[in-house]
């Protein structure tokens, strides 16, 4: 997404006539991923009227609102990629003969995925450890290791890239420090929406503070987000009951919605409840190996945004799947 950005605004400049082109750029990904859900459906083996009905729903209600339209990331990508990384590891699993060749072509495809988003990584270790409790066999350990062997070669570019720019090692692009501390502070509150109403909230973030990018500049990115990270741990510590309760007001946000805005509350709680109830449809009715793809998904790859602030873009990357399941 930033390669496509920088186009972007080399092109046609980052002023008005550059930021429109990107919010055109916005709403072509959105719209592309929701004209897919067609073709998805019939991918993962289930009915294309599932597909219709979730691409069409997606479509007419505007539910991720601004980042559907210009404060939109990657994330229309990242469900794009994700689609395609699921679909051939549905191959993979139902395939009698797994090569060592796949494996590896499996763990390119991941690498490059990780480029758009790294927050995908979690599925990954989540299908890896499924398969290996799964099967325990030493050619899924043998799979299990050539897969990691070629998502690490693809990504080492970026990883080396990092630390001569950084000066320091870290996994492709991390931030984790900065959010973590935003998000569990006294301040703190589970939204984006509402850490942004409060001013004391607002200014402790880099992107709304003078101060605070003068200390990013200054400490460097690394040094920054260590120090970020530091102060989240000691919060969490000696505010254990707080954290939890942000947690979890966190967890509700991500799956049924931002109580601040109670059309989006009662329109994603009630396709998320359809989508948790439409797993079992699935197991019956589309297959057993789709079912597990699902529930690894759901489970493996909102575990850190129970941790930082609510933003509804985060979602986006398994939303098709809460989509099709709730279509089904």
């Amino acid at each position: 997404f930033p390669v496509v950005t920088a186009g972007v605004f080399e092109v046609f400049g980052n002023g008005y006539r550059g930021n429109f082109v990107r919010c055109l750029l916005v709403v072509f990904s959105y719209s592309l991923l929701y004209a897919l859900y067609p073709s998805f459906a019939s991918a993962f083996g289930f009915p294309y009227a599932v597909g219709l009905i979730a691409g069409l729903a997606s479509a007419l209600v505007p539910l991720k609102r601004a980042a559907e339209v210009f404060r939109g990331w990657e994330e229309p990508y990242a469900a794009m990629a994700l689609a395609f990384l699921l679909l051939l590891t549905l191959k993979r699993w139902k395939s009698p003969n797994r090569d060592a060749k796949g494996a590896f072509f499996l763990g390119l495809c991941w690498g490059a995925a990780l480029y758009i988003s790294f927050a995908l990584f979690s599925i990954l270790v989540g299908l890896l450890i499924f398969d290996l409790l799964a099967n325990r066999k030493p050619r899924i350990v043998r799979d299990a290791c050539l897969t990691m062997v070629a998502v690490v070669a693809v990504t080492a570019p970026w990883i080396v890239r990092n630390h001569t720019q950084l000066h320091g090692w870290t996994l492709m692009r991390d931030n984790l420090g900065l959010e973590l501390s935003y998000a569990n502070d006294d301040h703190a509150a589970p939204s984006s929406t509402l850490n942004w109403a409060d001013p004391a909230s607002w200014s402790r973030h880099p992107a709304n503070s003078f101060a605070k990018a003068s200390e990013v500049k200054s400490l460097g990115e690394l040094e920054f987000n260590r120090r970020q990270l530091n102060l989240a741990v000691k919060w969490i510590e000696t505010h254990p009951a707080s954290f939890i309760r942000l947690s979890l007001e966190r967890f509700f946000y991500f799956w049924f919605g931002p109580i601040e805005h109670p059309f989006d509350l009662l329109a994603i709680s009630f396709y998320t409840v359809l989508g948790w109830a439409g797993l079992g449809l699935i197991r019956e009715r589309v297959g057993n190996t789709q079912f597990r793809l699902w529930c690894i998904a759901f489970a493996t790859y909102p575990l850190v945004y129970y941790f930082v602030q609510y933003v509804n873009r985060y979602r986006v990357p398994i939303d098709w799947m809460v989509w099709l399941s709730a279509g089904l």
